[in-house]
């Protein structure tokens, strides 16, 4: 008795092709990845530069497989990304992007919290820091800013992503 094995073979060769394809996609999903965190740490730095923020260490690191994330670090740098007082808050900073927890006194970004440090002064709200009267800075948002560049600059990268050259897709 004679067995058609020409089913089974078309079927072990579509197999084969979605192999290659879906290692094709994880080889393009890792260097979207790498491509995109190296974009967001050119656009961090620039978006301090512009800002004239100086002494901020920015690099990128992988959380996972395909995750990474941009960091930012200095002494002080959320009160300059977030802005404090009320000059702060009148910055429109989104407040679901806010740290929730974590703060030091309020436990969540508060831009203007009760203090026996807190005064007014001509009609405006502020704190003594020496003889100096403060009423806060503005939100500079460069972390801010960069996440909503790499939202755009992402769709751009994983398009030229995929179409390679053109033999993907």
């Amino acid at each position: 008795m004679a067995t058609d094995l020409k089913g089974l073979e078309s079927f072990r060769n579509k197999l084969e092709k979605q192999k290659q394809r879906f290692n094709n996609i994880n080889s393009q999903t890792k260097g979207f990845v790498d491509e995109i965190l190296q974009i967001g740490v050119q656009e961090a730095q620039s978006q301090y530069q512009q800002t004239g923020t100086t002494k901020v260490s920015v690099y990128s690191e992988k959380t996972g497989v395909n995750q990474g994330r941009v960091v930012a670090e200095r002494k002080g740098l959320a009160y300059i990304e977030f802005g404090t007082g009320r000059v702060g808050e009148g910055s429109g900073y989104d407040e679901k992007y806010l740290p929730q927890s974590g703060v030091p006194i309020t436990g969540k970004w508060d831009y203007y919290y009760d203090s026996e440090h807190k005064d007014t002064k001509d009609g405006v709200e502020g704190w003594y820091a020496g003889e100096n009267f403060m009423t806060g800075i503005p939100a500079g948002m460069q972390m801010y800013k960069t996440a909503r560049a790499l939202e755009e600059k992402a769709v751009k990268v994983w398009k030229q992503k995929l179409k390679g050259d053109g033999t993907n897709v």
